[in-house]
């Protein structure tokens, strides 16, 4: 039994140096070395601290396969089962009442509904309880050169993220985030991090991973910035006559109809909001496991997908404060 444990335990020793090696290694590939000399070069980032930093870097399987495979590609009507669920919705009103000062003061500089900016951090970390338990180094450092499809996107993120620990004094080392390398209660991504955060607090920086009013305040901005547009609606459900409505794209990542041609093609909206834009509006449309569901989406429901492109997203985002608002009246 003895000699059996003895072995087991060889193989476990054999398996953990086989894979810190392999890791040790990463800074001896040549694209991972041409880019700490490009970083050293453009950022004036010092070559031992960029080495000390990457030789601290696990390449993570775990964060392909769920990059492959996102949970916005599951059917809407699982999607939204766990986005709605009433917990969500009763710490999203409790969030609300917490932090009603700044939320109102917000809503009033940047024009976004308060019960937007709640829902969005609702969905992307639970108020702020789940903001990811990756190292943002391991996660963005996997993707930018184990991730062909999307290798140059996140080597910028990388950059982005490596700026932004100079900027505010951050050791990249210890940064925890999602496995897509977002930070923070609002999930910034770093290049978003660096543009759009607001330091609320007046701390001299903003720190988005402890202070919730400057996530606040930064969602706002971000949301303002992508073209929110105050006092307009973002998604009713559609009525649907006919089948001309099938030639419609409802998968544009631009609202890229009128009422009018929409109403000609069979498609209305099952109740009027109290505001028709005449500006461009569009059709979406939400698989689920027994018949898709039609919404007519205006632009700022497509603003929302500026901050996750998933249309499951947006309107989880959009239900979510809808619920929240009800709740709360």
């Amino acid at each position: 039994m003895r000699w059996k444990v003895f072995l087991l335990t060889i193989l476990i020793l054999c398996s953990f140096f086989s894979e810190a090696s392999a890791d040790a290694g990463f800074t001896q590939r040549n694209d991972v070395k041409a880019y700490m000399q490009w970083l050293s070069h453009k950022y004036q980032f010092n070559p031992a601290e960029l080495a000390f930093w990457f030789n601290q870097v696990t390449i993570q399987p775990a964060i392909i396969e769920s990059i492959s495979r996102p949970y916005e590609a599951k059917p809407w009507n699982i999607y939204q089962q766990l986005f709605l669920q009433d917990k969500r919705i009763q710490l999203g009103t409790a969030f609300y009442k917490q932090h009603q000062a700044t939320l109102e003061k917000a809503e009033k500089e940047f024009g976004v509904p308060a019960p937007i900016i709640v829902a969005i951090l609702g969905v992307e970390t639970y108020y702020g309880a789940q903001q990811g338990t990756y190292k943002v180094m391991d996660a963005l450092s996997t993707l930018a050169f184990n991730y062909p499809p999307r290798a140059p996107f996140f080597k910028k993120e990388l950059t982005e993220f490596l700026l932004l620990s100079r900027q505010i004094n951050l050791d990249p080392t210890t940064v925890q985030g999602s496995y897509a390398g977002a930070i923070g209660q609002p999930q910034f991504m770093p290049s978003s991090y660096r543009y759009y955060a607001v330091d609320f607090s007046g701390e001299g920086k903003s720190d988005l991973r402890g202070e919730a009013n400057d996530a606040i305040y930064s969602i706002a901005n971000y949301l303002k910035k992508n073209g929110w547009r105050t006092g307009e609606p973002i998604a009713a459900p559609a009525k649907l006559r006919g089948t001309a409505y099938q030639s419609i794209d409802t998968n544009a990542k631009i609202p890229l109809y009128s009422m009018r041609q929409l109403s000609r093609l069979g498609v209305t909206p099952l109740y009027y909001p109290p505001v028709i834009p005449e500006k461009p509006i569009g059709l979406i449309q939400l698989n689920t496991e027994q018949q898709p569901e039609y919404w007519i989406a205006f632009n700022n429901f497509y603003v929302i997908t500026r901050y996750n492109t998933s249309k499951q997203y947006a309107m989880a985002v959009f239900l979510l404060a809808a619920e929240i608002q009800r709740r709360l009246s």
